[in-house]
This record gives structure tokens, sequence and C-alpha cells, in this order.
């Protein structure tokens, strides 16, 4: 019973119900008004043309009055269907022969009005006017209203049948176009309930670009996102689970080794300290996936302020100067002074720590970088280019991915998570800054930070 319920309950609250109503109703409510006006119309027309006959009567009934030396002689041989009398000091003193068996007299001397309708408890209706003549006899004209009532009475019971058969109509013909508005709605419906997260390629289909069409595209959009929203996770989650097998088999190999090895203390220190390099470079990975994921996710709270970026770059490039010493590169910094923009200082200093750390990774021994920072159309830019080998066209947006490596820069650096430009965009972006990556002039790879002035 609950669920014949709950049936019955969502085929009244569908779209093609309340659309089958709506049209109803509308079309039942205007016929509905437009019934009223005729027959208030017809009505009162028929009760005028009454109206005029009497008064028409019982002005010809004054004069021949008026012109009579008595009010029997008055009264005329053939009135028609009309019934006139005479009154003197509340005394009827002549009337026609019909009058006598009408029984109007009380009607006629209690009625507060001079024209209204006497609908005894049986027998015919009667339609009365009633005035005075200048010799101060009271006159009075009635006719047979039967006639008037059933025609009104027929009248209204045709409206209503008409009302009754429209609304059958209505509904029907309603139900009919409800349906045909919403049977593509059911198709797309049908269409959706096929797709699911294993297969997210297929799209919804309408016959027609009107508004079924504008969802329909609003919908195959969202499958859009969602279907690069999947394979960005499924992505990330086979790259994320290669990374965090690396540090950890490196970490079950030493220690597999140091167990089956005889070892002194001082090799078992050794031991332990590889253990914890790794077991640090596990932890950096995960506090930078953690870092994305909760950007990306709106959990992370960007403070912007003003910031000298001129000094926050030479800060990092002094940092990370020692790095490119080892390798013996030459840094060349060119930064101009009085560079404010509105940044998070935090975020950009690791964004540019990152780019300037991934320009010494792949720049080789004895190479080259470059940093500048300058103003430039109403931006901070910041440069930083390297003698590496490059980047092919194909990657220079892949290479903001995580854990996106190409081919050739795997081949020529091994260590690295693959996350550093990626938190490096990021974090660029939630300071309203933008950064791209281009091929050099001489060779190598440029990345250009801009941000808007302070």
């Amino acid at each position: 019973p609950l669920r014949n319920i709950r049936s019955v309950s969502q085929v009244l609250t569908s779209v093609r119900t309340r659309l089958m109503f709506w049209f109803a109703g509308s079309l039942v409510l205007a016929l509905m008004a437009l019934s009223l006006i005729v027959y208030l119309l017809v009505s009162s027309w028929m009760r005028e043309e009454l109206d005029r006959g009497l008064e028409r009567d019982l002005s010809q009934f004054a004069l021949r009055l008026a012109s009579a030396s008595t009010p029997q002689e008055a009264l005329p041989p053939d009135f028609g269907s009309t019934m006139v009398a005479v009154w003197l000091d509340g005394k009827r003193l002549a009337s026609t022969e019909p009058w006598s068996h009408a029984g109007l007299d009380g009607a006629v001397l209690n009625s507060a009005r001079d024209q209204f309708m006497h609908r005894p408890p049986e027998g015919p209706v009667y339609c009365v006017r009633r005035g005075f003549v200048s010799s101060g006899h009271m006159i009075a004209a009635a006719r047979d209203a039967t006639g008037f009532e059933l025609a009104r009475e027929r009248l209204f019971l045709v409206l209503a049948l008409s009302l009754v058969a429209v609304m059958i109509a209505g509904l029907a013909v309603s139900w009919f176009f409800a349906s045909a508005i919403t049977r593509p709605l059911r198709r797309l419906a049908a269409q959706s309930r096929t797709i699911g997260p294993q297969d997210l390629s297929r799209r919804l289909h309408a016959e027609n670009p009107d508004e079924i069409g504008v969802v329909a595209d609003a919908f195959n959009a969202t499958l859009d996102r969602l279907q690069g929203a999947f394979r960005e996770m499924r992505r990330f989650t086979s790259d994320a689970s290669h990374q965090l097998r690396t540090p950890l088999t490196a970490m079950r190999t030493i220690g597999e080794s140091a167990l089956s090895s005889d070892t002194d203390a001082d090799r078992l220190r050794d031991t332990v300290g590889q253990l914890l390099e790794e077991a640090e470079n596990l932890n950096r990975l995960v506090d930078t996936l953690l870092l994305l994921t909760r950007g990306e996710a709106g959990e992370s709270r960007v403070r912007l302020a003003r910031v000298d970026v001129g000094e926050l770059t030479k800060e990092v490039a002094g940092t990370l100067e020692v790095l490119a010493q080892e390798k013996e590169q030459t840094v060349e910094i060119n930064v101009a002074d009085g560079l404010f923009a509105n940044a998070d200082a935090e975020l950009l200093r690791q964004a540019v720590m990152n780019v300037f750390d991934n320009a010494i990774r792949y720049t080789p021994v004895g190479g080259s970088i470059r940093l500048e920072c300058g103003r430039n159309d109403g931006l901070v830019r910041i440069a930083v280019e390297d003698s590496g080998p490059g980047i092919p066209d194909a990657d220079r947006e892949r290479i903001f991915e995580r854990f996106y490596r190409s081919e050739a820069a795997a081949r020529t650096v091994r260590e690295g998570s693959g996350l550093g430009l990626a938190v490096a965009r990021w974090c660029v972006e939630s300071c309203g800054g933008t950064i791209r990556a281009e091929s050099a002039a001489g060779g190598g790879a440029r990345f250009t930070v801009q941000l808007p002035l302070a």
C-alpha cells in the first residue's frame, strides 16, 4: 500500500500532470469567464426586452385612461399577453380578466419597487411594472415571465454542460500535449540512466535544439567535466601510487638488507639514516599532495598583502644559489627595485623557489641560469631562463600537471616527484597571477610569472 501511495504521489506531482492541469485549468477558467459573460449579457438583454414591452404597454394604458370617462372604458379590448389594472386609494377599479386570476393585487400594493419579478409558490412567474397618472390613479402592467425564466435556465444548463464537456476534452488534449512536451525529457532520463562511472563517454542526444536541447547540452557539459575529473583522479591515483611505491620499496630494501647481514653499529647507524632520509622524502611528497588537494578544494587560506617581489626573488635566489654552485652553474640575477604586488608572500615564495629549483635540476653542469624581475604592461614579471634541454611544444602545458614528466626530462633528471611545477602554478594562480613555459631563444626553457602591480 505504501508503494502504491508513493506511485500515485509521483504521478500527481509529475511535470506532465502539472502541465495537464495548468493547460486544462487555464482553458476551463477562460471558458467559465466567457460563459458567465454570455449568461449575464443574454439574461440582461432578455430582461430589458421584457421591461421595454411592459413600459410601452403601461404608457398606452395611461393615455387611454386619461381620455376615457371611466377606468373600465380605458381597458383595451385586446392587450395580447399583457395584463393591466388600475387602483384608486388602494381599491382596484378595473382590470383585464387574466389579472384577477393571477392574484397580483397584493404584490403590486405591497411592493416597494415600481418594477419587480413576482414569483408565487405555485403558478407562473410574472414581470410587473406600475406607475401613477395625474389623476391620482395607480396603474400596473404584468406579463407572464415563465418563458423568460425557462430560457435563462436552459441557457445556464447549456453553458454548464458545455463547460463540463470542454473540461473533459481539455483534460484529454492537455494530457496529450503534456505527454508530447515531456516525452523528450523522459527520453533524456532514460539515456542518463545508462551512464555510469565505468563509462562516462556516453552523451545525451536531444531531438530538437529547443530548451530541452539546452538542458541536454548543459548536462553533457557536466559529464565532460566529470569525465575529465575521473580521468585526472585515475591518473593521479596511479601516479601517486607509483611515486609512493618508490620510497616505500627503497625503505623495505634497506631494512631487509640490514636484517639479513651482520653489521656493526656504524653500519646500522647509516642504515637508519637512509631510512630516515627516505621517510623524509615520503613525508615531503605527502605534504605536497595534501597542499595541492586542499588548495583545489578551497580549504587553504590565501592571505593577500602588498609584497616586495624584488626582495622576495633575491631572497629565493640567495637560498638556492648554493645548489647551482654545486653543479658549477652560472646564475645571473637582474632584479628591479620597487616592485610590489598584491599576493600571498609564502605562496609566491614557494612558486619562485619551485621554478628556480626546476631550472637548477635540468640545467647541465657548467650551464647558466638567468633570473629577471621587472615591470611589463602594468604587471610584475618574474622570468627564469635556463640552458637545459628545453621543453617540447607538446609538453608546455602538461608539465604543470601532477607527476607529469616528459621522456626527455626523465632521461635528464631521475630524482624528483613531478609536483614542483604543479604546486608553482597553483600558488601563482591563487595570488591572481599567471605562469607559462616556453622555449628560450638559445635553447633551454623559460618560465614567466606575471602578477598585477599593487
